[in-house]
């Protein structure tokens, strides 16, 4: 049994309350929207907090706009409520898809988007017990002086593992940040980091409010999960395509692929505009992938994950046109 350490949890219930709760943040305070993953890394030891400031009440957090043209989700939409919503199915398939693959139906339904686009990173030496790290000396990323993956590295490589961001990212999502005195608005491709540390261009003061997708232009998406089992478990690697075609020629997107290290890799295929949309052309997308990505050992055989990358990029356009079939 691995008991908590004692902390505090304020609820606000109002954007003006929660701006107030923010003021005082500090080092030993966590925001935490559904707490799925943050509960568990906290019987682990992984934070040293004394509060927490909770979004569950606040009612503006979980309002959505869907229609034809652009979708608005709030950060407290539940993944649950985005993979069984009958016009998302319709509008955008892929970005169910992505939602009901991540871990089990109990998660989903206390799991938000805003805390899958703000999920901590994962590595196979960190997200352990206290007594586990302590046996290893710890690691870079909490309590530690060395990188156990890549040994003489200067810098956290824990991966990023939120599959929803992936397919946010390739359909360049937009995101609704406010704080103590203003919101901005930015681009989600802008948000992360390559610091398994910290990830996310966040201030501590900073809260994700809301996630926009532009469906102004006919886009294909796709989204493919490889991981060791078909629920629960974290992805192996996360990928989501985005791309528009005009009478069969390919004429935009982007491809991304998560899991890999603490930033997603976005990719861009541009050199393949112009070209017909068929099996050659997605194989090529996918070499072009497996040269640009190169895994950690943050999870397992980082050789394997390499291999899969090709076989997932595929996996993903195919998916695209199954869902509009």
């Amino acid at each position: 049994m691995m008991p908590y350490k004692p902390f505090v949890i304020e609820q606000p219930t109002s954007l003006n309350g929660l701006r107030s709760a923010l003021k005082t943040m500090g080092p030993g305070t966590l925001v935490m929207a559904g707490g799925t993953d943050i509960m568990p890394n906290l019987k682990n030891g992984l934070y040293d907090i004394e509060r927490i400031i909770s979004l569950k009440q606040i009612e503006d957090f979980k309002q959505s706009i869907i229609n034809e043209n652009r979708i608005t989700l709030g950060a407290m939409t539940t993944l649950h409520q985005i993979g069984t919503n009958q016009k998302l199915q319709e509008l955008l398939p892929a970005l169910t898809h992505a939602s009901l693959a991540i871990a089990s139906p109990q998660i989903r339904a206390m799991g938000t988007i805003g805390g899958n686009i703000c999920l901590d990173t994962r590595c196979l030496y960190f997200n352990q017990s206290e007594f586990w790290r302590k046996a290893l000396g710890y690691c870079l990323k909490k309590d530690g002086s060395v990188c156990h993956v890549t040994k003489t590295g200067k810098r956290c490589v824990a991966a990023a593992s939120n599959d929803v961001a992936t397919l946010l990212l390739a359909y360049d999502a937009s995101l609704n940040v406010v704080s103590p005195y203003e919101q901005r608005v930015g681009f989600l491709r802008d948000f992360y980091q390559a610091d398994g540390v910290n990830n996310k261009n966040l201030q501590p003061d900073e809260v994700v409010a809301s996630v926009s997708i532009d469906l102004l232009q006919k886009k294909y998406g796709g989204f493919y999960k490889l991981r060791h089992r078909e629920s629960i478990d974290f992805p192996l690697l996360s990928v989501a395509v985005c791309f528009e075609l005009d009478k069969g020629i390919l004429t935009n997107g982007a491809v991304v692929v998560n899991a890999l290290v603490a930033k997603p890799k976005v990719l861009e295929i541009a050199d393949f505009c112009g070209r017909r949309y068929n099996q050659q052309t997605v194989l090529d997308i996918a070499k072009m992938a497996y040269e640009k990505c190169h895994p950690q050992t943050t999870i397992c055989n980082d050789t394997w994950r390499k291999a899969m990358v090709t076989i997932s990029v595929q996996r993903a356009f195919f998916n695209a046109l199954k869902y509009v079939e």
